[in-house]
Formats: structure tokens, sequence, C-alpha cells
């Protein structure tokens, strides 16, 4: 379950500092609610309708968002890191085996842009 209004979620968590949700359990869980509510926002506000969903294998290999656009699938992994690695993207490759892919990307806490692969690249949340 997503909240489009994490300050809710939070709130009814009971994580009433800052510094509980940017380093608690469910640091995690917020980050990716967040940047989720973002981006569904973000199509609201161009009077888009997104065609959101996410990949989850028998193997428990999941992608966090994957938008659907064009006849394409481009895979969005969100993780609350600084230090984005290929390794974070790895779930692209399965799930290219199933569907056609478009660009992928991972949203994370890198201050710049920065290529993994050669359809995919580490953003900025404050880039979306």
């Amino acid at each position: 379950m997503y909240f489009l209004d994490t300050g809710l979620a939070s709130y009814l968590a009971g994580w009433t500092t800052s510094e509980a949700l940017e380093s608690g359990i469910s640091a995690g869980a917020f980050f990716e609610s967040f940047v989720i509510s973002e981006i569904i926002k973000s199509y609201w506000h161009n009077s888009e309708k997104p065609q959101l969903s996410f990949f989850r294998d028998e193997k428990g290999i999941e992608i966090d968002l994957i938008i659907y656009k064009d006849g394409r699938y481009h895979p969005i992994e969100i993780k609350k890191t600084g230090t984005p690695s290929i390794n974070d993207i790895s779930a692209f490759k399965i799930f290219g085996k199933y569907e056609s892919i478009g660009y992928g990307t991972l949203i994370c806490l890198t201050p710049n842009i920065q290529p993994l692969a050669p359809n995919a690249n580490a953003i900025s949340i404050w880039d979306i």
C-alpha cells in the first residue's frame, strides 16, 4: 500500500520526528512511497493517467515501479542510497526476459545523474 501523503502516513505510524523518519526501520519504505507519490502527482499535474505496476517473480526478485508507455515497460528502482551501483538495477535484466523494456531508472539520493548501464541511469530524487 502506498500513501500519497507521506506526512499523514508517518503521523499514523507514530513517526513524529524527521530523524525517526530518516533513519528508522521503515525509512526505505517511506522513501519509496514518497517517490511513487511524486511520480503519480507529476502525471496528474499534466492531466495524464499513468499506467503503473510493479514486478515480483517467484524467487522474490522485484522492481519497485514499472511505467508502461508507448508499448514499452520502463522499470524504476527506488533506493535510499547516495552511492548507486549496477547491482541496484539487476532485476531489470530479469524482467527484460518477460517483457520489452524501455529505459530504466534508479531514483536515489545521488547528487548527479550517473549512468549505470546502456539503458539505465541513476538520478536524484530531486530530478523527478
